[in-house]
């Protein structure tokens, strides 16, 4: 596609100032994808006080109790923390501070507040002394990116401890700016790695609560957050979000765009829009089995697995129907906004 690169789309509509109407352009009942609907829903998202709050790195915790954000420190008790705190405390401890101070907030502080934290200690003075900060900070970047996307991650009770400690392990081994930067050079290993079920082998994890769950919406949240708010302009908009709104959007909206593209999956051609639906996994040498399988539904695949394998064709996807008009982060706005009341379900399984 000719055109503006999607980060300078994304530049546009960040800095274009609130538009004079809000009323959106449709045409035959589906949103119209351009900048101009992009500066109105952005408007209005913004004039909305919990929207408004997640964009703002200003916007930092409001604490339970009398003292202030800035006197409240993070020491063994759960309290908050300050440069140098954490130096000399075990990553087990970090962890443990990490699992039991959530009951601590009237508000978390924004994700935009926790990612301008993460990047200070990435660019400036990540080293072993500033890890156990650095891990505390990452944790909460996964708390305030699942409150804020209702993305549900610690419904079996380990999700975030589980996530932070990968995004952390990357951190440690110089990989994690560079597959938020370039993730098509290392085939989306971010999105794999997050997105993976949590394993409860993994370090400092307790029981979880119920099966662990898929987190390829986190995942891709999460790297969407961390590229707008920590990397340089033109790397900003890497990621597409995977939303059970958008997907829905796509699937029941953009069936003509889609499905006479096709890809290698597993061996055999696909559409594109085979990506956006469940599917079963049949036995062709065992019909009794299948039947019986079915009704438990437990040899489904969701359309999230295979996204989550196939993630450069949903960038495929999502590239398709924006056609150079907006950004990525632009679409999912419309996409999302214009949908939300007709679509509901959980984003992650």
């Amino acid at each position: 596609m000719e055109g503006k690169e999607s980060w300078e789309l994304l530049e546009e509509e960040e800095d274009r100032e609130k538009s004079q109407q809000y009323e959106l352009a449709y045409k035959n009942k589906r949103i119209v994808i351009s900048q101009e609907n992009v500066w109105k829903v952005n408007a209005m998202l913004k004039s909305n006080s919990f929207y408004q709050k997640s964009g703002d790195p200003k916007s930092e915790p409001v604490l339970t109790g009398k003292r202030e954000f800035k006197d409240y420190y993070k020491d063994a008790s759960g309290s908050f923390y300050k440069t140098n705190d954490f130096c000399g405390l075990s990553e087990q401890k970090i962890t443990m501070i990490c699992a039991d101070d959530n009951n601590q907030y009237k508000y978390l502080g924004s994700s935009s507040f926790w990612f301008s934290k993460l990047k200070g200690f990435i660019y400036n003075k990540c080293d072993e002394c500033s890890y156990p900060e650095v891990k505390y900070i990452i944790y909460k970047t996964v708390c305030a990116v699942d409150n804020e996307n209702s993305t549900h991650l610690n419904a079996d009770g380990i999700g975030r401890a589980v996530l932070s400690q990968r995004i952390f392990e990357m951190l440690k081994k110089g990989e994690l700016i560079k597959n938020l930067t370039n993730p098509e050079k290392y085939t989306f290993k971010i999105i794999r790695e997050l997105s993976a079920k949590p394993e409860i082998a993994e370090n400092f994890t307790p029981k979880p609560k119920k099966a662990p769950r898929y987190c390829l919406s986190f995942a891709t949240k999460w790297c969407c957050y961390a590229c707008l708010n920590m990397l340089d302009t033109k790397f900003s908009d890497n990621f597409a979000k995977v939303d059970t709104v958008v997907k829905k959007a796509l699937l029941e909206n953009y069936e003509e765009k889609l499905n006479d593209k096709k890809f290698d999956y597993e061996g055999r051609k696909e559409s594109l829009l085979f990506l956006l639906k469940d599917s079963n996994k049949k036995d062709p040498d065992n019909p009794k089995k299948n039947k019986k399988d079915d009704k438990r539904r437990n040899i489904k695949e969701t359309a999230n697995e295979k996204i989550g394998k196939y993630y450069k064709q949903y960038l495929e996807i999502i590239d398709t129907v924006r056609d150079g008009k907006v950004s990525r982060n632009g679409l999912d706005h419309l996409l999302w906004y214009s949908n939300k009341g007709l679509y509901s379900g959980d984003d992650d399984e």
